[in-house]
Formats: structure tokens, C-alpha cells, sequence
């Protein structure tokens, strides 16, 4: 998530603590300049050192761990980090703990990190599309489970030779995010499934985050127009990822400008940072008929203060990790359609959407000594100062690996 969206991360971690929940074209890949691609310092043998884990030490702690290499199952796999990126959800589960006293031992020793890439070490029994030496990158249950980078094939991808594993590590859980909020909340067509163009409005709060931009690209794919809700220095950021048209989210008429431009015909959002100020906003520029928008993290909007014509939906990506899981004081029950639904979707990423270059990746910043400086880019995320690239972290940047 962007700082450049409606409140800081801070906000949106207040919020994530303190809620109890009650509600339930192709576009060319480039690879943005903003860094160097570098060989590793030296070669990261899992072989000849311990294998290395950021993991949840107690409350508002984290701290790097060795950890015993496991052995794959089924059809998981084994990857060897070369680089992670950051999401808020990472910052939120350790804000979490500091928080709420009974949610240490519940997230104690946890691996931190959902966006990994790198290359695969070894495989299960019933892997069929991965083999020892592919370059892949995925999304795996971080936050809620000892084990790093041991994950299920389905939610992985092989990548092109050209793409660095810094970009990589952007996808997973913008990609996963997108597939559920589009294709099952707001029931856009799946793009090379033969359907018809959607041809619809869809407003995106927060384009420029990481998971906005995937969301523009997708939504594009599937032939809706996109308007992306950001700040104006990235407006041509959104626009370069599909976006129609770019609006300023603090400007005292963008509900009005929205609803001018539209013919007061949006009909769907995403608001990839919710607060109730962004979701009273996103109300002020849906359609008088009414609409429907996907909250990426939970909001009361309940109350008189919202339109009881726009129908709020709110989901967790984890739901496809077949486990119940807490965040805060909310759970969230495993969900077997989303799950096949995002399986369905890494297939179509594996298969076409890397070979075809029709991704393109969010841009990045490398965090400074690897591992070691994620507690400073928590804080930055924290503080707002994210806006329009990712954190991502080169394990081989750690100092002493």
C-alpha cells in the first residue's frame, strides 16, 4: 500500500487491531531502473550454512533465527530465498503483538514474509510443474507458520531468465489479492476464458500501492476501465499500468469530478487502503444506483454514516491456505473456492502470463542489509514514507550470511 493513499499504514494498523469484525489488452512487462541487479555476495549453500528465518520474537520484536532446513511433502516445495518483499500485513501482525498480549504465543516464532523468490532446492513426492534449479517466485502463509519458504507448487511461478528475483518477489500477494477481489467479489470475467469484455467502471483507491497497480492490469485484461484514486504525483505511474484516468484523492470535488467524467456510472471499487474517511469517499463517487466495493482489510461501515446501497465485502488472502487463521481479533475461515480459484489463477500466471510477458512488476527498493534492516523499513512503512514502489529484501544483503 502506497503512503499516497487516503491514511498512513499506521492508521490502517489501528484499524486492523482495533476492529471486530462483523462482516462476514495485454499489457507489456518492463522492469522499472529504480535498482541494480547484483549477484548474490556469496552463494546462498543451504547445504553448508544453517538456513536463516525472520521470525516474531515476542512483543513488537523481531529477530533472525537459524532454522533446520525442511524437507518438502505432497506437492510442496522447498525454495531457497534470494529475495522477499514487504507487505503491510507483515508490519501489522508485529504491531499486533505489541498491542494485544494474548496474540504473542499465538504469532511467537513465526516466519515473517508472504512474497518470496528464488530457486527451488527440492520437491514433494506429487510436484508435477517445479523441479530442483527453477527460478520461481510465489505467495506462501507467511506470518502464521515457522517454516519460510516452503510452499504448496500451486501458488508459484516459474520465471523468464530476464526477470530479476527483486521484481519477482513483488507478485504473490498482489496477484492473489487481485484474482480474489476481481474475479470472485466483484465478478469480472476471467480474461482468456472466451468472455465477453467487461467493459464496465471499476474504481481503484490506492492504484499506485503494489497490489493497486496488479489490480489496475488485471482489471484491464478482463476490458474494464480503470480509474485509479492516488496522489498526483503518480498519476502517470497508474496510468503507465492501464489506469483510463487518474484521480486526486484529496481533492474536495474528486467525487463530483468522478461522477462527471463516468456519467455517474461506476458501479464497482477496490479500496486497497480502507479507512472510514476512504469509504465514505469511494460511497460519494459510486453510482446513485448503487455498487459494490472489495475492502482489503476490515472497516465498520455499518453504521448510518454509509450508504446502504453500496454493499462493503472483505476477504484475506490467506483463505486459500486451507486454515483458519486470526488476524487481531478477527478469524477467517478457510475458503476451498477461493482457494481453487487463486490455484486456477497462478496456473494462468505459470503458463501465460510469465511466458507472454504480460505482467508488469511494481517498481521496488531494496531494504538496506537485507534482513537486517527490515525493522527499519517496518517503520518507515509505519511513518507513510511508501509511496508508488515496494520494499523488498536481498537475503544475501544480510550481514554474516
Amino acid at each position: 500500500f502506497s503512503a499516497d493513499t487516503i491514511l498512513s499504514h499506521k492508521h490502517w494498523i489501528e484499524a486492523t487491531i482495533g476492529h471486530n469484525s462483523t462482516q462476514t489488452g495485454t499489457i507489456t512487462r518492463h522492469f522499472p531502473t529504480s535498482i541494480t541487479t547484483q549477484r548474490p555476495k556469496r552463494p546462498l549453500s543451504v547445504t553448508s550454512i544453517m538456513p536463516k528465518s525472520l521470525q516474531i520474537r515476542g512483543a513488537d520484536k523481531i529477530g533472525i533465527k537459524d532454522v533446520e532446513k525442511p524437507c518438502p511433502e505432497g506437492n510442496q516445495i522447498l525454495v531457497k530465498v534470494v529475495a522477499s518483499g514487504q507487505n503491510p500485513l507483515d508490519v501489522a501482525v508485529v504491531c499486533i503483538t505489541a498491542s494485544v498480549a494474548e496474540f504473542v504465543d499465538y504469532y511467537n516464532g513465526n516466519t515473517i514474509g508472504c512474497d518470496f523468490a528464488g530457486i527451488v532446492e527440492a520437491v514433494g513426492p506429487q510436484t508435477t510443474r517445479f523441479q530442483p534449479g527453477d527460478r520461481v517466485g510465489g505467495f506462501l502463509p507467511g506470518n502464521l507458520q515457522e517454516q519460510g519458504a516452503f510452499v504448496e507448487e500451486s501458488f508459484s511461478t516459474r520465471l523468464p531468465a530476464s526477470m530479476p528475483f527483486e521484481y519477482a518477489a513483488t507478485i504473490g500477494v498482489a496477484a492473489s489479492t487481485a484474482a480474489i477481489a476481481l474475479y470472485s467479489h466483484l465478478n469480472l470475467p476471467r480474461y482468456g476464458n472466451g468472455a465477453k469484455p467487461f467493459n464496465q467502471y471499476l474504481l481503484v483507491n490506492g492504484g499506485s500501492s503494489a497490489t493497486g497497480t496488479m489490480i489496475i492490469q488485471i482489471a484491464k485484461l478482463s476490458g474494464a476501465r480503470v480509474i485509479a484514486l492516488t496522489s498526483p504525483r503518480n498519476f502517470d505511474l497508474v496510468k503507465s499500468y492501464g489506469a483510463d484516468k487518474a484521480f486526486d484523492y484529496q481533492h474536495p470535488d474528486v467525487a463530483a469530478m468522478i461522477r462527471d467524467y463516468t456519467g455517474d456510472a461506476v458501479g464497482l471499487a477496490v479500496n486497497c487502503l480502507p479507512t472510514r474517511e476512504s469509504c465514505k469517499l469511494i460511497c460519494d463517487c459510486i453510482s446513485s444506483t448503487g455498487g459494490r466495493c472489495v475492502n482489503l482489510v476490515p472497516v465498520d461501515t455499518s453504521d448510518a454514516e454509509f450508504r446502504k446501497d453500496v454493499d462493503f465485502s472483505l476477504f484475506m488472502a490467506f483463505q486459500v491456505f486451507n486454515k483458519d487463521f486470526q488476524l487481531g481479533s478477527d478469524m477467517y475461515a478457510a475458503s476451498q473456492d477461493l482457494r481453487e480459484l487463486v490455484k486456477d489463477f497462478w496456473k494462468q500466471i505459470d503458463e501465460e502470463f510469465m511466458p507472454r510477458n504480460s505482467l508488469k512488476i511494481h517498481p521496488v527498493k531494496i531494504i538496506q542489509n537485507g534482513l537486517e534492516g527490515v525493522p527499519e523499513s517496518h517503520k518507515q512503512m509505519l511513518d507513510g514514507q511508501v509511496s508508488g514502489w515496494k520494499f523488498v529484501a536481498r537475503i544475501a544483503d544480510t550481514p554474516g550470511i
